[in-house]
């Protein structure tokens, strides 16, 4: 029963967050009726957890996706080969990302919120500049080109993306290990960093 309105009553068992780390991938899927029609369509397309995950541009006109998240699945008749650690697979990529977050949400999920946010927001502008190019060279090169064009341009934003993410993962390892908050510090000859410890909640000092 709803709380704010008696009305309303349901029940509910083991319902399902927006963000998961079962998820396996998301999307959201963007129609734009002004686009030409073979440039309508752009998924903002994420692996893994959708929390953690960046979502990038992809055209729903593109004929090959970024060889970091190509391959086959059960769809195909094929095992995925989920159990070998790949740095060049997003899926390998995002999940280490998710996972070092899990181990300490509340100080490491800050940064990589933000990532993702700043990431995204490249994208966006981005994408304002391929349409407009693609645009062109569909009105003067014709369909081919211009979806030729956004293909390149898809799959150049996505394997870029796993490549930074993985240097991410890398950035958050080396601050967030051994318990400590790491960052740099001119001032350390011998480390050149600053180490301290995260701030405990009020409901752990309550505890305690």
């Amino acid at each position: 029963t709803s709380e704010s309105d008696p009305a309303v009553s349901a029940d509910y068992l083991h319902e399902r967050p927006i963000a998961t780390p079962q998820t396996g991938w998301n999307f959201v899927g963007q129609s734009r009726r002004w686009m030409p029609s073979e440039l309508r369509g752009l998924l903002w397309f994420g692996v893994d957890d959708s929390s953690t995950t960046v979502h990038f541009p992809i055209y729903g006109s593109a004929t090959s996706v970024p060889e970091a998240y190509a391959g086959q699945g059960a769809q195909d008749g094929v095992t995925p080969p989920i159990m070998t650690f790949n740095f060049q697979s997003a899926f390998t990529v995002f999940n280490v990302v998710a996972n070092w977050a899990y181990s300490r949400w509340d100080l490491i999920y800050p940064d990589v919120h933000a990532k993702i946010l700043a990431v995204e927001a490249d994208f966006q502008s981005s994408i304002l500049s391929i349409d407009k190019e693609a645009t062109e060279k569909y009105n003067t090169e014709g369909a081919a080109s211009a979806v030729a064009f956004v293909t390149e341009h898809s799959t150049n934003m996505g394997n870029t993306l796993v490549q930074q993410w993985g240097q991410f993962f890398g950035e958050l390892f080396m601050k967030y290990r051994d318990g400590y908050v790491i960052s740099s510090s001119s001032t350390s000859q011998s480390c050149g960093c600053a180490v301290a410890n995260g701030d405990y909640s009020q409901d752990w000092y309550n505890r305690i």
